[in-house]
């Protein structure tokens, strides 16, 4: 048994944590794969099912447990020795199916016989000693079979298949020495997990479950997505105490909250829109996030969104934060705009932000949000990933800005309008191909791209006063890494500074990424108390084509035409229109706030901006840095 000071689980310098205790501790040891494509539990409403808990298909399941066959010294195997393992099967309304499969091992006496009889003979014998047999769980077959491996060597482990993934070896019934004793031995490469990528950990009796979604491997190289299959480590202990004591070291070595580690089930309030990226919001959220939020130990409701601003309305009005531990987007930035834009009009919308965090399932053409989230940790953004980092609940503040337009009637910045943002806000360059490349939604994230050519064929300028307020440590960085004209200080606004002329565009960020693909602000935080300005004056078309291939590595703020400024405060003074009397979009999170009238006779000049940073408006569910996993 594992003594009193001696670790079960500890840590590597590759952020692995590694079964380190003695394995006499261990009655059993049994690691279960996902069968392809599985469905969570949950429920969906709204205006449409949103597909929790909905298999499409029902496929067979093998469950394989690795049982090791004694010998005697001599060579000679113990006839009467026998193998016995039992395999539960837990369903989701957690009844119980037990079959147990016994092997018995023939003596080894034979005579010698000739070579084709005696090759028959052992593939009879390895026929007997692989027995099986079928039980059914829920609209699954289960076929449960025990390996016999020779001289107590496991090898590798299989990999078993299960759809609830709630496949556990009966403790004192795996293994087994010539005196009955129980033990189970681990060998190098068990017991191992990246601690990353593990989603929940919870304790059964004595028995220590962890739950993980790995990046899979094409011969060395490591996929950049994680597949919805899940993988189950499971631990049986001797003794209660000791499981007791394992699963408060896996928890810490794999950077779970504390929540995790039992007790009652959380929920989660999941927006999916269905229009996002290329249409396959719902696809996403059915076969990948909802199923390992689901197997992680989340129940939520689902709603699936009709039509543009129904987000905003589900969260206003139907969110309720004394029931969920969370609120999810599957879709784009769009998606999550619209999210917050109702939280922010709730009557309690300081406390809601206050203690519910955001959650963000990549599905849209942008992602920026999200990517931005996910790579701070080295993490990727597909949607497993995502569903990931929700499932291991740890959250971080993220600053917010509010977006509001000059009053013509009192002179005041108006209240009445307000837009609230996590991402960016853009005017120019930047807005006409965020908002006129909709058209080509079909072709996802390339949209960009393409509109972006259009627009460099075909440029357009725009006369503006741009002033602005900045932070201490901004203004140290406007020193050092502005490449352009910081501006000239405003008369009678202490710490204001003033850009004029004609611009082609202006990117403010909150988070490094614009796009998925497109690393705007690379030297943005997440919660500095600064919004972090790029601002591109007219330059030719070559450079502009220089500039569009910079952005993907964040390269363009060394570019001649770029100023790159951080400020708390921003003002935009747009002048009459565009040099093509055409475009002049004003977007928040990729939605468009305000835009001129499209007529060719006389456009109306619409009125002035302001951009104000809000420290850490809202806590987004966030990966653990590496350092910290």
């Amino acid at each position: 048994m594992g003594s009193a000071s001696a670790a079960f689980f500890a840590t590597t310098t590759d952020g692995r944590v590694r079964f380190v205790g003695e394995s006499s501790a261990l009655t059993g040891y049994v690691v279960v794969d996902d069968v392809e494509g599985g469905g969570g539990g949950g429920h969906a409403g709204g205006s449409a099912n949103a597909g929790a808990g909905r298999n499409r298909s029902n496929p067979p399941v093998d469950v394989t447990v690795v049982v090791a066959e004694e010998e005697k010294g001599d060579g000679e195997r113990d006839g009467s020795m026998s193998r016995t393992a039992t395999v539960v099967v837990v369903d989701a309304t957690t009844t119980t199916t037990t079959t147990t499969t016994t092997a018995a091992a023939a003596a080894d006496g034979r005579d010698e016989r000739d070579e084709r009889d005696e090759r028959d003979e052992r593939d009879e014998r390895d026929d007997d000693e692989t027995p099986s047999s079928t039980m059914t769980w829920g609209n699954h077959t289960v076929k449960a079979t025990v390996s016999l491996r020779k001289n107590g060597s496991y090898g590798s482990l299989p990999r078993p298949a299960s759809i609830g993934s709630l496949v556990t070896l009966a403790a004192g019934e795996c293994g087994g020495g010539g005196n009955g004793g129980t033990t189970t031995t681990l060998f190098p490469g068990q017991g191992v997990m990246l601690a990353r990528d593990v989603s929940s950990a919870r304790r059964e009796g004595c028995v220590v479950v962890a739950r993980a979604h790995h990046r899979g491997k094409i011969g060395p190289v490591i996929k950049k997505k994680r597949s919805a299959r899940g993988r189950e480590y499971r631990f049986a202990f001797a003794e209660e105490k000791d499981a007791a004591r394992a699963i408060g070291e896996l928890c810490a070595g794999c950077g779970i909250e504390e929540s995790q580690r039992g007790g009652q089930r959380r929920r989660l309030f999941v927006v999916v829109n269905p229009k996002s990226g290329k249409g396959e919001g719902i696809k996403i959220w059915e076969t990948k996030a909802a199923w390992v939020l689901a197997s992680a130990g989340f129940d939520f409701d689902a709603y699936v969104t009709r039509a543009a601003g129904e987000a905003t309305t589900l969260a206003r009005e139907r969110f309720d934060a004394s029931r969920y531990d969370g609120i999810v987007a599957v879709g784009g930035d769009g998606t999550v705009a619209e999210i917050f834009q109702g939280l922010n009009e709730r009557e309690d919308a300081k406390e809601t932000l206050g203690k519910v965090a955001i959650g963000i399932v990549a599905a849209g053409s942008g992602n920026a949000l999200c990517k931005s989230i996910q790579q701070d940790a080295d993490e990727p953004c597909d949607p497993v990933s995502c569903a990931l980092t929700i499932a291991r609940a740890r959250t971080r503040a993220l600053d917010s800005s509010v977006v509001r337009f000059l009053d013509s009637k009192t002179g005041e910045w108006s209240n009445s309008k307000q837009a609230h943002s996590l991402l960016s806000t853009s005017w120019g360059f930047f807005s006409d191909v965020d908002i006129e490349s909709e058209k080509f939604r079909f072709l996802g994230g390339a949209r960009f791209t393409l509109q972006a050519i259009v627009r460099i064929i075909s440029r357009r300028t725009y006369s503006c006063e741009i002033l602005y307020e900045t932070t201490e440590e901004g203004e140290d960085h406007n020193a050092h890494f502005s490449q352009g004209s910081r501006g000239e200080p405003v008369p009678g606004r202490p710490g204001w500074r003033k850009i004029h002329g004609d611009i082609l565009g202006l990117w403010a960020l909150n988070v490094p990424w614009g796009t998925e693909c497109t690393m705007a602000a690379p030297f943005a935080k997440f919660n500095d108390g600064s919004i972090d300005l790029v601002v591109v004056r007219p330059t030719g078309r070559k450079n502009m084509v220089k500039l569009l291939l910079a952005f993907d590595a964040g390269d363009h703020v060394h570019n001649r035409a770029v100023s790159y400024l951080k400020a708390k405060s921003f003002e935009v003074y747009p002048g009459k229109c565009s040099s093509t009397r055409s475009g002049g979009f004003i977007a928040v999170d990729g939605e468009v706030s305000a835009q001129r009238h499209d007529s060719k006779s006389s456009q109306a000049p619409y009125g002035p901006f302001r951009c104000d940073v809000r420290f850490a408006g809202c806590r987004v569910f966030a990966p653990a840095p590496p350092s910290a996993a």
